[in-house]
């Protein structure tokens, strides 16, 4: 029998992310529903507002981006749970802006946009990864291969590293990295992932990973 993967969303609750099944699906009918996706949209660009999966953007897996400026990035899902909080931007004068985040869009989502002009959605084309895993969601056996590896931030960066297993429970919940206003977190990571579990980045570039 297949093993079923679940797509998570994230809710805030008492300050604690915790993970929320959305969709289940299996690795070889979430990939099919990825190419067909990818093949299907085009890029596309929204600025500051609201905006509807399925009425302003196709539903699909996006790299998000910037050109120019810093704001928030906001994604709900239809129950109105928070998916993505960051702070998009280039990043120029040395500040905690991410400058890209890779997610899945789901029909009916809802997108708010905040302090940016020009905000570009890339359909992704999945490839695996092999040094670095960037900000945004990431599947184990679709994005990276099953395996043990030690992660770390680059330096200067701090955020959260967050692996939930095929059930929604959080095998790995760590701040990773220290900059000059949070030394908090913790150098390195190692992590043993599995195929089905979901690996979540948030609040710096990437780790990287060996």
């Amino acid at each position: 029998m297949k093993k079923l993967f679940t797509v998570l969303s994230l809710a805030v609750l008492l300050g604690v992310t915790v993970p929320v099944s959305a969709a289940k699906y299996t690795i070889d009918e979430y990939l099919k529903i990825r190419e067909e996706n990818f093949k299907n949209n085009e890029e596309v660009e929204l600025f500051t507002g609201e905006w509807i999966v399925g009425e302003d953007i196709n539903p699909g897996r996006y790299v998000v981006s910037v050109e120019s400026g810093s704001g928030n990035f906001f994604v709900y899902d239809e129950n109105d749970s928070p998916i993505v909080n960051e702070i998009l931007g280039t990043n120029e004068i040395g500040g905690f802006d991410i400058e890209t985040v890779t997610i899945d869009l789901n029909e009916g989502d809802k997108i708010e946009i905040s302090g940016l002009n020009e905000v570009m959605f890339t359909p992704y084309e999945t490839k695996f990864l092999e040094d670095e895993i960037t900000t945004g969601m990431w599947v184990v056996g679709a994005d990276i291969k099953p395996g043990k590896y030690i992660a770390t931030a680059p330096e200067g960066e701090s955020g959260n590293l967050m692996v939930f297993d095929e059930n929604g429970l959080p095998v790995t919940n760590e701040i990773i990295g220290v900059n000059d206003s949070f030394n908090m977190g913790v150098e390195k990571v190692q992590l043993k992932l599995q195929e089905n579990q979901v690996i979540i980045i948030s609040g710096l570039s990437k780790i990287n990973i060996k």
